[in-house]
């Protein structure tokens, strides 16, 4: 099969492979993932898979870098602490959309510790970000509380691949035990952060309301 020009418009061997990966991880634990079956889904020799990647481990790493991209995590925070609508129109970004089921995907048990702890990392540096928070600044009292709210974005994406496939995730953050994790949370970590002076509490609040308003 001939190698697609880059101006061809048809997806490049990467993202061939990228794609195959991340329909295997729909259907298999991670460990149980063979490079063979990567090379025949999306359809290439072992060559150019080694041109590109070194192993699996290599592949998933590069999958997932491209699976999360910054506009999608910001979302998710936005949404989880109050604001629906801006993670509603993400959502119906037919890109974006695969985005999360990919990043779903990636959060579940079904993937590797290491894919998982890329997850945890891209969303904590995205909420450092978002919100401004220095982590020089931050003891032990806010490294919890933000542990603890990873911890359970970390289950939300989980549970959502795992057991909730036909629920959107707006409608798995309208759950009453999601509504009254979105109430909880916010407010503990940032509580935890002012205390730790990692974040000013005039951002706190500024921060917390842009969230439940609007993007």
């Amino acid at each position: 099969m001939p190698r697609p020009r880059k101006d061809s418009g048809l997806p490049s061997a990467q993202e061939r492979m990228e794609q195959a990966f991340w329909t295997l991880l729909e259907r298999h634990p991670y460990s149980q993932i063979s490079m063979k079956e990567v090379t025949r889904l999306a359809a290439v020799n072992h060559n150019t898979f080694y041109y590109h990647y070194s192993g699996l481990d290599e592949l998933a790493e590069s999958a997932l870098q491209h699976a999360i991209p910054h506009e999608l995590v910001a979302a998710v925070l936005r949404g989880f602490t109050g604001s629906d609508e801006a993670l509603a129109r993400l959502i119906d970004d037919p890109t974006l959309s695969d985005h999360m089921e990919h990043l779903c995907h990636a959060a579940s048990e079904r993937s590797s510790p290491h894919m998982r702890a890329m997850v945890r990392d891209a969303i904590r540096q995205t909420w450092f970000t978002v919100l401004d928070i220095d982590p020089q600044a931050m003891g032990p009292n806010s490294q919890l509380a933000v542990e603890a709210a990873l911890g359970v974005f970390m289950a939300m994406f989980s549970y959502r691949a795992e057991h909730a496939a036909d629920m959107t995730l707006v409608e798995l953050l309208r759950a009453d035990s999601a509504s009254q994790l979105r109430i909880m949370l916010p407010n503990l970590v940032m509580s935890a952060l002012v205390e730790d002076g990692a974040i000013s509490q005039s951002m706190s609040h500024t921060a917390v309301e842009a969230d439940r308003t609007a993007i």
